[in-house]
C-alpha cells in the first residue's frame, strides 16, 4: 500500500526529531532578531523624539526668560553690522514682522478653533464615530498652511473607512465642505482682521 502512494518509507525511519527543533529554533531565532531590530529602532526614534521635545522646551523658556538681554543683543547686532541711517528702518522692520508674524499665528489659533468646533457639531448632527477626536485632528491639522487639511484629513477618512464606508464618506463631504468655508470666508476674515 504504501508504494502505491509513492510514500518513501526510509524517509519516514530515518526521521529525526532533534532536526526539526534545529530548523525551528534558527527560525524562532530569526523572528526574535528582526523583533529586537524593529523595536530598538522604534525606541531609539521615541526617544530622540522626547530628547527633541525636552530640549525645545527648555530653550523656548530660557529666551522667554533671557528676552530682554537676547533683544538688546539683537539690537547691538544690527548697529554693528547695518550702517548708521539704516539702522532704524531695520530695527522698525523687525518690529513689524514680530508684530505680523505674531497676529498671524493668533489669528490662525482662532481660525483653527472655530474650523475644529464646527467640525465637532457637524460630525456630532451626523453621528460619525470618535467626533471629539476626528474634530481635534482636523483643527490642529488646519494650523499648518495648504497641505495640513490634507495630512489631517487622511487619518480621519482612513479609520472611518475601516468602521463605517458611509460614515467615511458623509466626513470626507464635511471636511471638504467646512475647508472651502474656511478658505473663502471665515481665514481670510480672521486673519485679514489680526493682519
Amino acid at each position: 500500500i504504501a508504494l502505491s502512494f509513492n510514500v518513501d518509507l526510509e524517509a519516514i525511519y530515518n526521521f529525526n526529531i532533534y532536526e526539526i527543533d534545529e530548523s525551528l529554533l534558527d527560525t524562532l531565532n530569526g523572528i526574535i532578531q528582526n523583533i529586537y531590530g524593529v523595536t530598538l529602532g522604534a525606541v531609539a526614534a521615541v526617544g530622540s523624539s522626547i530628547v527633541l521635545i525636552v530640549t525645545s522646551v527648555i530653550m523656548a523658556v530660557y529666551m522667554l526668560i533671557e528676552k530682554e538681554d537676547l533683544l538688546g543683543r539683537a539690537k547691538r547686532l544690527v548697529r554693528a553690522l547695518v550702517p548708521a541711517k539704516n539702522e532704524e528702518y531695520v530695527l522698525q522692520s523687525f518690529t513689524m514682522a514680530n508684530t505680523v508674524f505674531k497676529n498671524f499665528i493668533i489669528g490662525k489659533a482662532i481660525d483653527s478653533f472655530i474650523i475644529g468646533l464646527l467640525m465637532f457639531i457637524l460630525f456630532v448632527i451626523f453621528r460619525i464615530e470618535y467626533a471629539a477626536v476626528f474634530s481635534l485632528i482636523c483643527g490642529v491639522g488646519n494650523m499648518i498652511p495648504y497641505f495640513g487639511p490634507i495630512f489631517s484629513a487622511i487619518p480621519v477618512v482612513g479609520i472611518l473607512l475601516l468602521i463605517n464606508p458611509w460614515h467615511a464618506v458623509i466626513a470626507l463631504a464635511i471636511i471638504l465642505v467646512v475647508q472651502q468655508l474656511d478658505g473663502n470666508v471665515i481665514g481670510p476674515k480672521i486673519l485679514s482682521d489680526n493682519i
